[in-house]
């Protein structure tokens, strides 16, 4: 049996009220080190972290426009993009980043989703309030984020035990030729 804890993303730096959790990055790497107080306490047992507020955190390093798009309107929740994120690196946690089929991505994912979103409107006469969906370009780039932040953790937590990484760090991702 595997225990895998998804660590939540932090929220957005402009989020009012939340001054007390500090900056993205003090957010994140508090949230990170609880999620690794869990996984140090089951010791015993298979425990891993789905790593995904570190995804959030190198693609605000390496793309703002787009970790932007990560969060719903209401900066705690995630947005299409974001939920997209969250699923690439519970798929690469539960799998493994390699020696794995490349995550496919397809617009028609999102024709039957219902929206969640505060304030949208319901009739559908607002969908400048809807937040987008990723396209397939913005999709793949997000699962090769998921991919290499799979890597990296795998190869510094877990080393050879992890199905994942095999210590090189030199794979091309599976999505680069999509």
């Amino acid at each position: 049996m595997i225990v895998i804890f998804l660590q939540t993303p932090a929220y957005r730096d402009t989020v009012q009220g939340c001054d007390d959790l500090g900056t993205f990055e003090a957010f994140t790497d508090r949230v990170l080190a609880g999620y690794q107080s869990y996984v140090d306490a089951l010791s015993p047992l298979r425990a891993e972290i789905a790593h995904v507020g570190m995804a959030y955190r190198h693609v605000r390093q390496t793309n703002v426009d787009l970790w932007r798009r990560l969060y719903a309107p209401d900066d705690f929740h995630p947005s299409p993009h974001g939920t997209w994120l969250q699923a690439c690196v519970l798929y690469y946690s539960i799998w493994g980043a390699h020696d794995r089929p490349p995550l496919r991505y397809s617009a028609a994912l999102w024709k039957s989703t219902r929206y969640f979103a505060p304030n949208a409107e319901q009739d559908g006469n607002d969908d400048d309030r809807l937040p987008a969906f990723p396209t397939t370009d913005e999709a793949m780039l997000l699962a090769d984020v998921a991919w290499k932040i799979q890597c990296e953790y795998s190869q510094t937590k877990t080393g050879a035990e992890h199905d994942g990484a095999d210590g090189g760090g030199n794979d091309p991702s599976p999505n680069a030729n999509l």
